[in-house]
């Protein structure tokens, strides 16, 4: 029987390898920028700013394929419409396979932290977006954000080396608790 901190799958083993190596990646690319010299100006982002967010983004996106890909791997008669989104894999694991994944780990908060953190990146540009902002989702969304400790100036996400380091930790727990989940089903 896997240890409750490893994979019990190949795909679990798969994310947790990419996410080790996107890890890995934004290790070296950050102590690059540390080391270079040279000036941006106050008008251009700095690129180690544009490394860690990009780096959550992939973060995220691992874990995402992977609660996804896991759940169709268990359940062939089951297509990409059913876990289109975080709200429809929560419901797909829960009917399907019987698993509540914001049960199996106590990160579960912080990953939607990150996963609105990630949204803002990609859909508003680094900023939260009007969806986000709508009052029936603001509290909830600032509450995640909160739980994920991801700083905000004014509706921007600030995401540093910290953020990066937390989303790895989250992402990774998370991946070993639903694929040893996945397990029992």
């Amino acid at each position: 029987m896997p240890s409750k901190f490893s994979p019990s799958s190949e795909l679990g083993e798969a994310a947790l390898t990419q996410i080790a190596m996107r890890t890995l990646d934004h290790k070296l690319l950050t102590a690059h920028d540390n080391t270079a010299d040279g000036t941006f100006g106050r008008h251009v982002i700095l690129h180690n700013q544009l490394r860690h967010e990009n780096a959550l983004i992939d973060l995220v996106a691992i874990a995402e394929n992977f609660t996804s890909r896991r759940l169709l791997e268990l359940r062939p008669s089951l297509d990409d419409g059913d876990v289109f989104n975080w709200e429809k894999r929560r419901k797909a694991w829960d009917k399907h396979a019987g698993v509540d994944i914001t049960k199996i780990t106590s990160d579960w908060g912080r990953l939607l932290g990150f996963i609105e953190a990630r949204n803002a990146l990609q859909h508003g540009l680094g900023r939260l977006t009007e969806r986000q902002l709508i009052s029936s989702h603001r509290d909830k969304i600032f509450a995640s954000l909160k739980a994920a400790e991801i700083k905000l100036t004014g509706d921007r996400v600030y995401i540093d080396n910290e953020s990066v380091s937390n989303c790895r930790r989250v992402c990774g727990n998370f991946v070993i608790a639903l694929d040893n989940a996945a397990q029992l089903t």
